[in-house]
């Protein structure tokens, strides 16, 4: 997030954008920054399922789901509900990931 503040900044305003003009210049542009973060997104859950580091997951769902959670913890912290360092919210959005990728181990 700190190395692309711009992408951050035009990935947040998306939904006003988006609301304004759906079909505009502006909006497709900022559709096409989130397709191909979203692919990225995508491409990193697919290794994990098929190395099986990770549940079987609908990868295009979770992947849109994780961008959502990546830029509420943005948010978060440009609106002032978080004080914490990025470093701390990222980690703290990984590690709430985690648990809910990684493979359950079975005891029975």
């Amino acid at each position: 997030m700190e190395r692309h503040k711009d992408l951050l900044r035009t990935l947040l305003l998306d939904r006003r954008l988006l609301r304004d003009s759906p079909g505009g210049k502006q909006s497709q542009r900022l559709l096409r920054y989130r397709k191909r973060h979203e692919g990225q997104l995508k491409k990193i859950l697919d290794e994990g399922v098929r190395g099986k580091k990770f549940h079987a997951v609908d990868t295009a769902r979770a992947a849109f789901y994780i961008n959502e959670m990546t830029i509420s913890t943005a948010l978060k912290r440009m609106i002032g509900l978080s004080r914490a360092p990025l470093e701390d919210e990222t980690q703290g959005l990984i590690r709430f990931l985690t648990l809910l990728l990684r493979e359950k181990r079975s005891k029975i």
